[in-house]
């Protein structure tokens, strides 16, 4: 069972020993960074018992294990070095309820809640998500039920990042199940923008084209789809205008007036400037300069160098 090495791997004493701030596996063990990354998508497979106790052994102290920011490290990759960097800035605090409702791991995340271990609403120190907002955007919808039947369970508790709720992580990656689930609760209010872009769940499910979740959102009571973005001004119809999302427009339509969006009368309209855009360029210019980069400058070639003699 490869679930089972990769597990048995990483519990070494030689890997648990390794400083969870690395951003890469040593050469001395190079099969850490694979089994990092993999293990949980090869025990949803394999579904094996005798691997549980393996599991619970690494996610008991996860936020001291590489092997979370390796994780993390992970689900950013196909982003620019700056961005991983700034996404995954510290590994304390990614427990292994946050491990488990990251992977998907039906079982693991019903045993973890049962040794009441850890604060259900505690969030990382790496991008400020529940395990919830992590079940929600990765689209885990069996964790997202079972989290969401927690007594305590804070469902709009937003990261610190961006200010994403686990509904807007949820919308804005297509998860329709899981934007069901959500909005079935009283207490999720529909309505609650980033702050950054100052945009709405149905904001961005508009404008990616996800139909069902913006049904989902137009029916549900007290839901406002005029909601300009702070960062453009535009709303959430005129976003989806321009990508050619027709059933999505046609759905705004007949909510509400028909509107003209400039999107459609020429390719190159001027986008509408708001007051409130100069605080959201500011906002984003804190996320970036206040971040230190942890990653050291590349070495520009210098005049000494040459080719070597074919």
């Amino acid at each position: 069972m490869i679930a089972e090495v990769c597990l048995t791997y990483l519990n070494f004493q030689c890997v648990r020993e390794l400083s969870p701030t690395l951003t890469s596996a040593p050469p001395t063990v190079p099969l850490v960074g694979y089994a990092s990354c993999y293990w949980g998508k090869h025990i949803r497979r394999e579904k094996a018992e005798t691997v549980s106790p393996l599991a619970l052994g690494l996610l008991i102290r996860f936020e001291q294990h590489i092997s979370s920011r390796l994780l993390l490290l992970r689900h950013q990759e196909g982003r620019n070095r700056w961005v991983l960097g700034f996404y995954v800035r510290d590994p304390n605090g990614i427990t292994g309820l946050h491990g488990a409702a990251f992977l998907g791991m039906v079982e693991i995340v019903v045993a973890l809640l049962a040794m009441k271990e850890w604060d259900i609403n505690a969030t990382d120190n790496s991008m400020g998500r529940t395990a919830l907002a992590w079940a929600a955007v990765r689209g885990h919808e069996d964790i997202v039920r079972i989290l969401l039947q927690c007594k305590d369970i804070n469902p709009c508790t937003a990261d610190t990042d961006y200010g994403r709720t686990p509904l807007f992580l949820a919308a804005e990656n297509g998860y329709e199940g899981v934007v069901k689930l959500l909005l079935e609760r009283e207490d999720v209010n529909p309505n609650t923008a980033d702050t950054v872009f100052g945009r709405t769940p149905l904001s961005w499910a508009a404008e990616n084209g996800y139909e069902g979740i913006v049904k989902l959102l137009l029916e549900r009571d007290g839901i406002n789809p005029d909601v300009p973005a702070v960062l453009s001004g535009e709303t959430t119809s005129e976003l989806a205008a321009p990508r050619e999302h027709t059933a999505i427009v046609e759905l705004f339509s007949a909510r509400n007036p028909p509107f003209h969006s400039p999107w459609i009368l020429t390719s190159n309209p001027p986008r509408p400037i708001r007051p409130t855009y100069l605080q959201a360029l500011l906002n984003l210019s804190r996320l970036v300069v206040l971040q230190p980069n942890p990653f050291p400058p590349i070495p520009r070639p210098s005049s000494e160098w040459r080719l070597a003699p074919s």
